[in-house]
Order: structure tokens, then C-alpha cells, then sequence
């Protein structure tokens, strides 16, 4: 994880303005077509990092302290249309995939009014349930569907079951440091 080797803006360049953040499963449910619970076009969907040999003590703490969340980019992926929004759900080809089954195949948009679509730096966001089966919740208010809802860095997200965390880089890279000095326990 860069968080400690960057500055905040050159983190969101390189990894995108916002994420989504959970406890990772103690044990992940089984889905017919995957074998990966999480994933993302972004390639959070394993575990990636540097040579252990060759890390700093700040950087292998920071790299240890995301081993027991999940974290995926709100970030549009590469040739798909629609550059006002970033489309969440179950199915392969949405721009943020999460592999559970109570997330529907297309659960949910961030969509943005910006003139430079999502990409752009000074936009805001919003939530878009797309008539989902199990529901989107923000801050604990239920989503109407096709019904935009405001979201904010720190808004707690809810697709069907699953429960996350909205965070902007900044509150991500905040985030990554504060766990990197918190204790782990050993089972």
C-alpha cells in the first residue's frame, strides 16, 4: 500500500478519490461461478505487495493493517459506457464486483452531475439503487429505487447485507496509518 510513500493527491491519482471498506469474512460464502467472494476490476480482489524483504517498517505496517478489511476502488473501469457513473453489483462487468449473494447483479450506481464524470476531482456523488432485491440502505435510511441519495466520505454504505464504509483517499490513507499502529491479535 502507498499510503505512506504518497501524498494524498497523488494517492487518489494513482488509486482513484474513493473506496469502499469492510471487515473481510471470517469465512466467505460459496457462489456457483467464483471462487473470489470480493473482487474488483482493480485488482483488490487478492492480496498484492512488496517483496517483505524489501519493505520499510511504515510500509509492512501499513500492508498488515488492510489484511482484515476488504477495499475497492469507486472507480470506473476501462471501456465501460457511462462516464456519469460507477456501476456496483454481483455481475463480472460492473465497475466495482461483489461477489456475495444478497448483492444483486446490479445493485447500485455512484452517479455525479460533473462535467468531467466521475474522474472529475471536484465532484459529488450519489447513490442510485437500481431496483435491487435485498435493498441499499445509506446511513440506515432505505434507499427508493432510481432515487439518487447523497453520499459523503464516511457514510456507511449497505448493499443487501453488506455492510461498508464510504471513504475518500484522504480518510483512506488516515485509515490505513491509524490500523497499522493498532495491535493485532494473534489467534
Amino acid at each position: 500500500m502507498d499510503a505512506y510513500g504518497l501524498t494524498t493527491d497523488v494517492f487518489a491519482t494513482v488509486h482513484g478519490r474513493f473506496f469502499l471498506v469492510h471487515t473481510a469474512p471470517a469465512e466467505p460464502a460459496s457462489l456457483d461461478d467464483s471462487g473470489d467472494e470480493w473482487s474488483s476490476a482493480m485488482a483488490y480482489n487478492t492480496t498484492y505487495g512488496p517483496n517483505p524483504a524489501q519493505m520499510t517498517p511504515e510500509v509492512e505496517a501499513a500492508y498488515n493493517a488492510v489484511r482484515d478489511f476488504q477495499v475497492s476502488e469507486v472507480r470506473k473501469r476501462k471501456g465501460n459506457p457511462f462516464p456519469d457513473r460507477v456501476s456496483v453489483g454481483r455481475a463480472r462487468n460492473c465497475d466495482v464486483v461483489l461477489r456475495y449473494s444478497y448483492v444483486s447483479k446490479l445493485h447500485a450506481h455512484f452517479i455525479t452531475t460533473a462535467a468531467g464524470g466521475v474522474a472529475d476531482p471536484s465532484a459529488e456523488f450519489s447513490l442510485v439503487d437500481q431496483k435491487s432485491h435485498n435493498g441499499s440502505q445509506v446511513n440506515g435510511k432505505t434507499l427508493e429505487p432510481g432515487k439518487p441519495v447523497a453520499v459523503v466520505s464516511g457514510d456507511e454504505l449497505v448493499l443487501g447485507s453488506l455492510r461498508l464504509r464510504l471513504m475518500d483517499a484522504s480518510r483512506f490513507t488516515a485509515f490505513i496509518k491509524r490500523e497499522s499502529q493498532r495491535p493485532k491479535s494473534r489467534y
